[in-house]
Formats: C-alpha cells, structure tokens, sequence
C-alpha cells in the first residue's frame, strides 16, 4: 500500500499505483506509435476547471500538449514520465494498452530499455525478469555466470534460479564454464535465458 503521503513506497507498491489506472483511461489519453506513447488531445469534460474554466485548462493544454511525446527519455536508458499525477515508465504503460492487463513486470527481450515496440515487450515476474540480465559491470571473466576461484586454481560455473545458486562445477577455462552455464540457462530459464 502507498504511504500516507504518496512518498516513499517499499517493493510493488509504487507499481500499485498504476494498477490503479483503467486500461481504458489510458487508450484515452494516449496514441501507441512504433514504440512511442503520444499526448491525445482532451475534451473540457477531462478538467476540474480549479483556476479557470474547463474550456480554458482544455485548450491550454491541448496547445502545449496534445501530439507530443508523453514519456521522454531519461538518462537511464528509460522512458518516464507522470500520467494521471503519477510516476510510470512508458514500458508498463504500452504493455497495458496493448495487452489490457498491469503485468507485475515488464521485460525488455533486445534489454535495450528505450525500444518499446510492443514486440520487443513481454510480462515477466521479478525472477524471469532477472534471468535476461548481461553480465554485470564488475564481472571479470566476460562471461555470465563464470568467476575464477584462486584457492582451486579453475574457473567457476554457477547459476541462480529462484533465489537459489546451482553449482555447475569448476574448469580449466572460462570457455569450459561458460558452455555450462549456458546450457543450464537455457534447461532452467526457458525463454527468458541470457548467456551472454
């Protein structure tokens, strides 16, 4: 649940949020177009008329915004942006319109985070989501999955699934470990396998 506050959020809750917005709404509000969300323009009737009349919010919003790209990119790599008054990546947002439900998490198959064509998006829960991860930054070897274990002299093969790491033995080179790490990424993370 979200904070008092709408402030700090633990875990799923931030995405809570979202799940908040009909999927209708968001058909509503918004174009899908190769991978880009756009401004669609507003009626009178969408505005509270707060500060001025409805007719007046309505055209000064639709001359700032209507046809514009609503979600622009972030340093991170990421289209982000506020709908409804609150914070949402354009992944989710495109996932939902196309697929009519809030996925608990959206994967990026190319992991090229600012490529959301609707092909190249597909629901993932956070363990899947976590398979279809690069090597990280640190990883020393070049291979997923592989590390160098001094005390024995060999390279280190190990996966993790569930949380849980499979030791996939110990090699000669990195090469060895790696076929075996992939081998077991495909066996045990399915479509969502990385090796590389």
């Amino acid at each position: 649940m979200p904070s008092r506050h709408g402030r700090r959020l633990v875990g799923g809750a931030k995405r809570w949020h979202l799940m908040q917005i009909a999927i209708d709404d968001l058909r509503a509000l918004l174009r899908y177009s190769d991978g880009r969300l756009y401004w669609l323009p507003r009626t009178p009737a969408q505005f509270k008329g707060e500060r001025k009349s409805p007719d007046v919010e309505c055209a000064r919003w639709n001359t700032r915004y209507a046809g514009q790209e609503a979600f622009p990119l972030k340093a991170d790599g990421y289209r982000r942006g506020r709908l409804l008054g609150m914070p949402c990546s354009a992944h989710r947002v495109v996932f939902a319109m196309h697929q009519g439900f809030w996925p608990d998490e959206v994967d990026h198959v190319d992991l090229n985070k600012g490529n959301n064509r609707i092909e190249n998006l597909r629901a993932a829960s956070r363990n899947a989501n976590q398979h279809n991860r690069p090597a990280q930054a640190n990883n020393t070897s070049g291979f997923k999955g592989v590390g160098w274990v001094r005390a024995k002299g060999k390279w280190r093969a190990r996966i993790t699934t569930d949380g849980r790491q499979t030791m996939l033995g110990y090699f000669d080179t990195p090469e060895e470990a790696h076929t075996a790490y992939a081998d077991a990424a495909e066996r045990m993370h399915g479509a969502f396998a990385r090796a590389a």
